[in-house]
């Protein structure tokens, strides 16, 4: 066994599989899976202990690094395989996508060429669960960047360990808990830095690299290391903190997997270094590498698309990664180049990758920009004129999100001396992009219109963990107080409140949580007016409409951008809402499909106008033009 090759070890094969496998299922979206994501942490486990077992066999034979050799070996295992994604992707994206969405993809390719995506993304807060960031064909490349980082520093800081004689398992271990520690303390502050900084993610790696430094197979850990994943897939999910101490989950059914012991763990291991999770595992890198930007390229040109697609997107990404792994991965790394030679072409290859993206990123912009001044009298953003937001967000400290917890509320329509009803509406951001209607109906009816919002704030007394800021959104908790306070000091005539269907709340708190905080207000109010949750596009309307409608700044067109009803409605939350208002007399629900679908039928276009901004925000100039809709459902339980 040469001083740069390890023992073959199936398993690691086999949990790579795993992890791959995991990325992909969340990726697709299939039920029960959507902690898959944690499969990158165990990845970064796996390569901290081979990187670092490979380091420390070699110093053990030699005394020394060949660095050249070691960054020789880096290049030819990870850059081709990603330098020809990198260029077929950003080829099909120039050919099939519309310019204005191309910008976006330009832009990350660029600092994906350069294995930095992960700052660019950090920077930029393109949160990785949102809708802009699973539209994005390179958001992806953000964990490769974190490895090349650790590539670039790691075997320096093992290097010096070694030749000061300094205990490597014990500074190993303090940085992985200094990287942890530094981890959840960023998360509080900039929860979107801390998923994407090599910093933050250090402690991963190390505890991979700690576990290939130290030896402790006296116990059946395999069998824990599953016990660790069966928690981390039962307990982490999309609404979870991360990265927070869930975190320890995947690390540590990594770490004690790599730590199994094959006389005590034979069973297991002979699982998870079974023949299909083997194979998925020695083309899990080329599958990480291609089945995203498949997903990704599915949903920009086909948003309206069922499981089917989905499913065969994700088979074609097995069979492209079968012949980059054959015909990409395989030549390069067993090639018999010079180390310099490698490194120089590596370096060369970059240049020309970049200049490249460049030359992409800035004839889009062009494009883009001429098309601003042209004849046809596009915008830059055609969509520009189209999509509107409730004016009264204008208005100073209207919404501070998670900035603050103060309660700003603000006067919409000014009743004077008159004596029309006192209205409070109230709720997150899906209850406010009813204010134009509900303004316009205030007008009408000589009402006195005061407007309060915390978006991402659900009107139910519970806690939870905003997904944005990974944390728990105390400052909702607090702002919901001051809105009880204030009901109780103002007593309305009408509160209309209401939340979005997304909050991850199960039917119990929904109903119970709701109820409770009816019953808390209900004297200080006269009439309680729940909107339940609209639709919500199971796609994001505005990219359906770039990629397959026609818009100028007379009209817009966009066929084949809408959905039957049955797959927007938001009937579960309805429905719980239906029964918290039970005894509370004074407390109503109004269901607003009709409206928003008339027909049963939603569609990203209606009537000349723009329905939605994204996939359940509607749009203000359409909410506006629907006044005398939600002014009629109002009127029918006697509110004029």
């Amino acid at each position: 066994m040469g001083r740069n090759t390890l023992e073959f070890r199936p398993d690691i094969e086999g949990l790579r599989g795993i992890a791959v496998l995991l990325v992909l299922l969340a990726h697709a979206g299939v039920p029960g899976f959507s902690a898959g994501f944690v499969g990158v942490d165990i990845f970064f486990v796996i390569s901290g202990y081979l990187i670092t077992r490979l380091l420390k066999h070699e110093l053990d034979a030699t005394g020394r690094l060949d660095f050249m050799a070691f960054y020789a070996r880096r290049i030819k295992r990870l850059m081709p395989a990603m330098f020809v994604m990198l260029l077929m992707v950003a080829t099909a994206s120039q050919l099939l996508l519309p310019s204005q969405l191309q910008l976006q993809q330009a832009t990350a390719g660029y600092w994906a060429s350069l294995w930095s995506s992960n700052l660019y993304f950090a920077f930029s807060q393109l949160d990785y669960f949102d809708d802009s960031a699973q539209r994005n064909v390179f958001t992806h490349s953000w964990s490769l960047g974190v490895e090349e980082q650790f590539y670039l520093v790691w075997p320096l800081f093992l290097a010096l360990l070694w030749w000061r004689r300094i205990g490597v398992a014990w500074w190993i271990a303090a940085v992985a808990v200094a990287s942890f520690a530094f981890c959840l303390w960023l998360a509080a502050h900039d929860a979107n830095a801390a998923y994407y900084l090599m910093h933050t993610r250090l402690w991963q790696l190390a505890v991979g690299a700690w576990v290939g430094v130290v030896s402790w197979r006296r116990a059946p850990w395999g069998w824990f290391g599953l016990l660790c994943g069966v928690l981390m897939v039962l307990l982490i999910g999309g609404g979870t903190a991360y990265p927070s101490p869930w975190a320890l989950l995947p690390v540590a059914c990594a770490a004690l997997m790599l730590q199994a012991d094959p006389r005590a763990d034979r069973l297991l291991l002979r699982v998870v270094a079974s023949q299909p999770l083997r194979y998925i595992g020695r083309i899990s890198y080329s599958l990480y590498l291609w089945h995203w930007p498949l997903l990704a390229c599915l949903s920009l040109l086909w948003p309206a698309h069922g499981w089917w697609p989905t499913a065969v997107a994700i088979a074609f990404s097995v069979v492209v990664a079968t012949a980059s792994e054959r015909w990409v991965e395989r030549p390069f790394r067993h090639g018999a180049w010079a180390d310099r030679r490698v490194v120089i072409g590596g370096l060369s290859a970059t240049l020309v990758l970049l200049a490249v993206m460049a030359l992409w990123q800035s004839g889009v912009s062009a494009k883009v920009n001429a098309r601003a001044g042209s004849a046809v009298q596009e915008a830059a953003d055609p969509l520009a004129g189209w999509v509107s937001l409730p004016e009264i967000y204008r208005q100073e400290g209207f919404d501070d999100y998670y900035l603050s917890d103060r309660f700003v509320p603000v006067v919409a329509v000014e009743n004077g001396a008159g004596g029309g009803s006192k209205v409070v509406l109230a709720g997150d951001s899906i209850l406010m992009q009813w204010e134009p209607a509900v303004s316009a109906i205030s007008r009408q009816n000589g009402w006195h219109l005061v407007a309060a919002t915390k978006s991402a704030c659900p009107m139910l007394d519970a806690s939870y963990v905003n997904g944005r800021i990974k944390r728990r959104f105390v400052e909702c908790e607090r702002w919901r107080e001051s809105l009880v306070a204030y009901l109780k000091a103002t007593k309305p005539d009408i509160l209309i409140m209401g939340s979005a269907s997304t909050y991850d709340f199960d039917d119990v708190t929904w109903e119970t949580s709701t109820r409770n905080f009816l019953i808390r207000i209900q004297n200080s109010v006269g009439r309680i007016v729940i909107l339940a949750p609209p639709p919500r596009m199971p796609f994001n309307p505005l990219h359906c409409v770039l990629a397959k409608g026609v818009v100028t700044q007379e009209s817009i067109q966009a066929d084949g951008c809408g959905v039957p009803l049955a797959q927007a409605r938001q009937d579960r939350v309805a429905s719980l809402l239906m029964k918290a208002v039970k005894g509370v007399p004074n407390a109503t629900v109004l269901n607003l499909n009709e409206i928003v679908c008339p027909g049963g039928e939603c569609a990203a276009v209606r009537d000349g106008q723009v329905v939605f901004r994204d996939i359940h925000h509607l749009n203000a100039a359409f909410v506006t033009a629907r006044s005398d809709d939600l002014a009629q459902l109002l009127a029918r339980e006697g509110l004029q």
